[in-house]
């Protein structure tokens, strides 16, 4: 996945799409989410069902699971994955296999 990509989620939810570059021209990207966050090299997109998160980091367009659902996520420009956990007690970092804890309680995570 390229760094300039720009990313959207249909109004109500049920696509992601990725722009062309050019005009108005946008591509599916994925399937239904609820909700979109984007940085680094990578996209991760929410189930709108069950709030797991997924990861999307390469050309080819696959999703791939790799949590539960959080109060809200973060990639850095360095691409590390941050979650916040539904309850706010903790924030976690991806490890690319599992998640650690980090610090917490916050209202929200952001990153650079």
């Amino acid at each position: 996945m390229d760094n300039l990509g720009l990313y959207g989620l249909s109004p109500n939810g049920a696509a992601v799409y990725k722009w062309s570059g050019s005009g108005s021209t946008w591509t599916p990207w994925g399937g239904p989410a609820g909700w979109l966050y984007a940085g680094g090299t990578g996209l991760l997109a929410t189930n709108p069902a069950n709030g797991d998160v997924y990861l999307n980091n390469d050309f080819a367009n696959q999703w791939h699971r790799i949590g539960g659902p959080g109060a809200n996520f973060v990639i850095s420009s360095a691409s590390q994955i941050f979650g916040l956990t539904p309850s706010r007690n903790a924030i976690n970092i991806w490890q690319g296999d599992s998640w650690v804890t980090v610090g917490g309680p916050a209202s929200v995570v952001v990153a650079e």
